[in-house]
């Protein structure tokens, strides 16, 4: 198994899991991949074990079944941003706080890289959304887990939001903006203000 890993800068209270996690990959003998500028902040981790950097979507795609992202929930969404529509599953290992998709705790990575190792889990999908524009206006960094909004530029006046699904015309709005969320970021934003989920 090959197994990439994501993250952003971190505090250094976590850097104990992080080299716990290392450590037992590296145990289990699975050959890493390490986003670039992750790597740049893993300098006081010890690795024992030769590893391979990555720094594209591609190159991702082509030398990992699997991402662990190390952080948060914003850490997992700067994830897909490398992962896209490839299919590679995404494991968010929790050194943030609230946690809703990056799930697993720092107490459960052990338990958690055993069932991974042996095939003991499941796939949960999500929506991505992928945004198109006529001029490219996102380049290569056109997906999103949690919403897309629209928002008005340089003006003071409320804006005027045509809204189609499908090429069916489903309202007009007279707004500041527009949020269009996945089913992801409705449920993460109703947990985070205290709301209901079901």
């Amino acid at each position: 198994m090959r197994i990439a890993l994501f993250g952003t800068q971190f505090n250094y209270t976590k850097l104990k899991y992080i080299q716990h996690l290392v450590n037992k990959l590296e145990k289990e003998n699975i050959e890493l991949i390490i986003e670039s500028q992750f790597h740049d902040n893993l300098v006081d981790i010890n690795f024992k074990n030769k590893f391979k950097i990555f720094e594209t979507p591609k190159e991702l795609k082509e030398n990992a079944d699997i991402l662990l992202s190390i952080g948060g929930d914003g850490t997992l969404l700067a994830a897909i941003t490398f992962v896209k529509n490839s299919d590679i599953p995404i494991l968010g290992i929790n050194t943030g706080t609230l946690g809703f998709i990056s799930s697993v705790s720092t107490d459960q990575i052990e338990y958690a890289i055993n069932h991974l190792l042996k095939g003991e889990y499941k796939i949960k999908k999500r929506t991505l959304l992928q945004l198109e524009s006529s001029n490219n206006l996102f380049g290569d960094t056109n997906f999103a887990l949690n919403e897309v909004t629209v928002l008005k530029k340089d003006t003071s006046s409320m804006i005027r939001i045509h809204a189609y699904l499908d090429d069916e015309f489903i309202n007009t709005y007279w707004a500041d903006g527009l949020i269009i969320s996945s089913p992801t970021g409705s449920t993460g934003y109703s947990l985070s203000c205290g709301g209901p989920i079901v």
